[in-house]
């Protein structure tokens, strides 16, 4: 599992911007390197997660899309909290 950061500018909560950690489990796909490979664009993979606003404590749900490869897949997504802004 990879940790990546996810900056929501503008919270349905309070209106402000936070950082979230997410915690991004890959499953990773050993093949043979074939010409479509090099051109192969990255999927677009979306999500629905709950987040909790670090300033009044509630929670809301908001959609986040992640990319992915046919050599890279996105097996789970699950949001560890809010950054403390120095990574």
């Amino acid at each position: 599992m990879s940790t990546e950061y996810l900056d929501i500018r503008s919270c349905p909560k309070c209106a402000g911007s936070h950082r979230y950690r997410l915690s991004v489990e890959r499953a990773y796909v050993m093949k043979l390197m074939t010409m479509a490979d090099l051109s192969e664009r990255p999927r677009r993979v979306s999500f629905t997660r709950l987040f909790t606003c670090p300033k009044k404590n509630e929670e809301f749900q908001a959609e986040i899309t992640l990319t992915d490869t046919s050599s890279s897949r996105i097996r789970r997504v699950d949001v560890l909290g809010t950054s403390e802004g120095n990574e």
